[in-house]
């Protein structure tokens, strides 16, 4: 074996004193039967020549002992790769147009594939993420809504529960504060059991983690703080171990600082330490909190959900039912978006393939003699093959390299887009996993591109030697109609991206534009972390002062957040609830607003009137709740009941808004007179004005609020037009994104029917010359060609409308109040394309029938 290689890479390594010693070895074998045969009686000439007959001639031995020889295969496949780099030399713009046509497919498809092995391929940042089980409870009335656990729940699942080797709890914690290095910063934070960082299985990037001291009966707290924080409110600075957490009215050292990967639970910024480990709790009353356990080896998710089921653990009166989900950090829309589009730049790909592939054709036009004499030399189909293989493959990945390139450099773009709505995309990188799926991409376009090309090859070599370049395989009519179906596959595969974007886009024309019930336009929105009654009233009282501001109020729920505060059963003195309706349509949100919240909201009331002076009972209902709990009518003056409290009476209804999800409908809701009591979260200030330039009091809020109270945290100071766009953000990236792509699709589309269109004008120039000689009309000679190509587009126009309204199902989650058969968006794409393919078809044709034929004839 070791000799054998040996060989092989003497054969490959020292070429010329092979081919001597070769040569010498037939010399001697000629000259020793030269030789024998003269002492046999014949001359040295005739000797001579009968050796070398005998022989079977020099240089056929010479190649048989080539083919035999180690390494022979290396050398082969070295000699097609310098003439394939030789041939693509000699046709810089052709493979030029080749490279950064793939470069456009394959730098699109990498960017988004990127993104997908970030957020959907990489495992989790926790040690074995698949042993990890997210536990909540259900309700059998309520199967849609996920309930917190209790105390006594985690208590029982901890100490009685076979499945997990390891059991953490988690606590939402109100007014998370962060004293930084020049101002208190709101941060979103849990309470965690002390085996938390342990079962996830993360050590701490600086500093350290709960340890079991923390998690001992009144053991004072600890904090330890996220990779993100850490760089917003402390610069980095080794010197924020030491500094102090502020969660409620208890304060707690930070202890450490994770690394940037780490976010469980999704968003959490801080994470204090809480003794619930050492507390034997049998309270099974108030559920906030979620439960982490880690699975036995052996233990499937099948068999750990049957156990929770059977289990109860406590009273079966009071507790839910316990079912367990893996951790899992993007939602199923978030889901459906990436694999949508990488759907979409899979399309675009395929439509650069094909363009190459067309491209290709035609150049291997030029090539039929050449293809002929290697054919008539002896070439084998295999060995013309691996050549024009090798030859596309050389163009894959150099579109391949260009499209790491524009991946590389359109990435920062598309992660700035997504990583706001999308989680983990800002830890999306090119690894080795991206630029291995980017290398295999590029070679099996390039592969698909050169078999398709020598498919089409006629093996006819005499005839080709003996017409010469006039019966190109690629002037055949069937390489043409090859070439014009090719066409029509990218015209339907456009079609079918330009209609995707189309209807994405109506969509959010018509989400941008729909009635709110509020005005978001000269408004501002300035949210506070969580501060008492009193410095909620003295702050509404300075802000409302501010110059150009006409109207300002307070809520302790922030505009289109999605987050509302929900309580039930709701019940209307005098009307009677349908005893089959589901339990859930029993609630309704309940804000509490001060009184001019409305106004400075834009909302109009549609009967009675807002909250009377110095009344903190009397509430305001929306319009959704009146449809839900009194059949439409106004119950102005109505006593209700909710969650067993008595609330009332109703003194007003206002319109419906959509400020929690303009995409779901209005929610029944209560509007509550805030009181002296204190909050717990955060405070939203709605400040109405009549300025069109908001940034002055955008500073000028700030200034007041700093000037009030320094250690208030400022979360955000937003115009509300902004709020509403963030609420729409996922929309708006679906149809950019998607329109980028399909005007990139519909621009190679045309530039391959355009190139069609001009080799094929090109071909035929001898044709129209004559028939323009005989006196036919340039108009009468440019319809020639469209006639032959144009079929072919509206065939390829007819296949995309028909796959866009069958793929279009996958997009109806996305639309709003748009159809899947919008005929708005199919029209305009049709006349869009029809347009665009006209233009790109009739320019080459006009220039053919405009051309003088004599000059053609005599060049001929």
């Amino acid at each position: 074996m070791l000799s054998r290689i040996v060989h092989i890479f003497r054969n490959l390594l020292q070429k010329s004193k092979v081919e001597q010693s070769l040569d010498d070895e037939l010399q001697s074998a000629v000259d020793l039967m030269t030789a024998e045969k003269t002492l046999a009686g014949l001359s040295p000439a005739e000797s001579r020549r009968q050796a070398l007959i005998e022989l079977g001639g020099v240089e056929q031995v010479k190649e048989e002992c080539r083919d035999v020889r180690g390494g022979v295969l290396l050398d082969t496949l070295a000699q097609d790769l310098r003439h394939s780099l030789r041939v693509l030399r000699k046709s810089p713009g052709f493979t030029l147009a080749a490279a950064l046509t793939l470069a456009l497919g394959v730098g699109g498809a990498t960017a988004v594939f990127s993104v997908v092995n970030a957020v959907l391929l990489r495992p989790l940042p926790y040690r074995d993420p698949g042993a990890l089980v997210k536990v909540h409870g259900k309700d059998p009335k309520m199967p849609e809504m996920l309930l917190g656990l209790t105390p006594g729940d985690y208590t029982q699942v901890r100490l009685r529960f076979p499945s997990f080797s390891a059991v953490a709890a988690l606590r939402p914690a109100r007014k998370v504060g962060v004293v930084g290095k020049e101002e208190t910063t709101q941060a979103a934070g849990v309470r965690a059991t002390g085996g938390f960082f342990d079962l996830m299985g993360v050590p701490a990037l600086l500093g350290r983690t709960f340890g079991p001291l923390d998690a001992r009966r009144g053991a004072a707290p600890v904090a330890v703080i996220s990779y993100g924080l850490w760089r917003r409110a402390f610069g980095a600075d080794p010197e924020a171990i030491g500094r102090t957490v502020v969660v409620g009215e208890d304060s707690a050292p930070i202890v450490g600082v994770m690394p940037p990967s780490f976010a469980e639970p999704a968003a959490s910024e801080v994470w204090v330490s809480s003794d619930l480990d050492s507390v034997d709790s049998s309270d099974f009353r108030s559920g906030d909190l979620t439960l982490l356990g880690r699975l036995r080896p052996n233990v499937s998710l099948a068999r750990c959900n049957a156990e929770l089921k059977a289990f109860r653990s406590g009273e079966s009166s009071v507790s839910p039912e316990l079912e367990g989900g893996v951790i899992e950090e993007v939602s199923e829309s978030h889901r459906k978006l990436l694999l949508v589009l990488l759907g979409a730049v899979g399309l675009l790909l395929v439509i650069a393939v094909f363009n190459v592939a067309n491209l290709q054709l035609a150049q291997v036009a030029g090539r039929t003699r050449e293809i002929a004499i290697r054919v008539a030399l002896g070439a084998t189909r295999g060995r013309l093959l691996r050549q024009f293989l090798i030859e596309s493959s050389i163009l894959g990945l150099l579109g391949g390299a260009g499209g790491v390139a524009a991946a590389f450099l359109g990435l920062r773009v598309l992660i700035a887009g997504v990583a706001r709505i999308i989680p983990r995309a800002a830890e999306t990188t090119l690894d080795g996993a991206v630029l291995a799926f980017a290398c295999g991409l590029s070679l099996t376009a390039g592969w698909f591109i050169g078999s398709f090309t020598v498919l089409r090859i006629r093996w006819v070599p005499s005839n080709n030697l003996r017409q010469g370049a006039v019966g190109s395989p690629g002037a055949e009519p069937g390489t043409q109609r090859v070439r014009y179906m090719l066409t029509a596959l990218q015209v339907a595969l456009s079609v079918v991206l330009l209609t995707a974007a189309a209807l994405l886009m109506r969509s959010f024309f018509q989400l941008s534009h729909f009635d709110l019930g509020m005005e978001p336009h000269r408004a501002l929105a300035v949210s506070l972390g969580g501060s008492s009654a009193s410095d909620r009233d003295g702050l509404l009282r300075r802000l409302g002062a501010m110059p150009g501001v006409i109207a300002a109020a307070a809520t302790d729920v922030k505009p289109f957040s999605g987050m509302t505060v929900v309580t039930g059963p709701i019940q209307i003195a005098g009307f009677t609830q349908p005893a089959d309706r589901n339990p859930m349509d029993y609630t309704a949100a309940t804000p509490s607003v001060t009184p001019e919240y409305f106004a400075a909201m834009g909302m109009r009331f549609a009967a009675g009137g807002g909250f009377p002076p110095g009344d903190p009972r009397s509430i305001v209902v929306n319009q959704a709740f009146l449809k839900r709990f009194s059949g439409g009518a106004a119950p102005l003056g109505k006593m209700l009941k909710a969650n067993s409290v008595t609330r009332g009476p109703i003194v007003g209804v206002v319109n419906d808004t959509r400020d929690s999800d303009p995409r779901r409908p209005a929610w029944p809701t209560i509007y509550c007179p805030a009181g002296d009591s204190r909050w717990y979260a955060e405070t939203h200030f709605i400040l109405r004005t009549n300025l069109d330039n908001l940034e002055f009091l955008t500073g000028h809020a700030r200034s007041i609020v700093r000037g009030y109270n320094s250690r208030i945290p400022i979360l955000s100071i937003s115009a509300m037009d902004k709020l509403v766009g963030e609420s729409v953000l996922m929309d708006r990236l679906s149809a950019m994104v998607y329109g980028a792509f399909a005007f990139q699709a519909l621009v190679l589309c045309l530039l391959g029917a355009y190139g069609v269109m001009s080799y094929s004008v090109s071909q035929r120039a001898r044709e129209f010359a004559v028939r323009m000689a005989l006196g036919a009309k340039a108009s009468q000679v440019a319809l020639l060609p469209l006639r032959q190509m144009f079929p072919f587009v509206i065939v390829g126009l007819l296949a995309g409308l028909a796959g866009a309204r069958g793929l279009s199902a996958f997009l109806e989650s996305q639309l709003f109040e748009v159809r899947p058969a919008d005929p708005y968006a199919y029209l305009s794409v049709t006349i869009l394309f029809l347009i665009a393919a006209a233009a790109a078809c009739w320019i080459p044709a006009r220039r053919a029938a405009h051309s003088d034929p004599l000059k053609t004839l005599r060049c001929d």
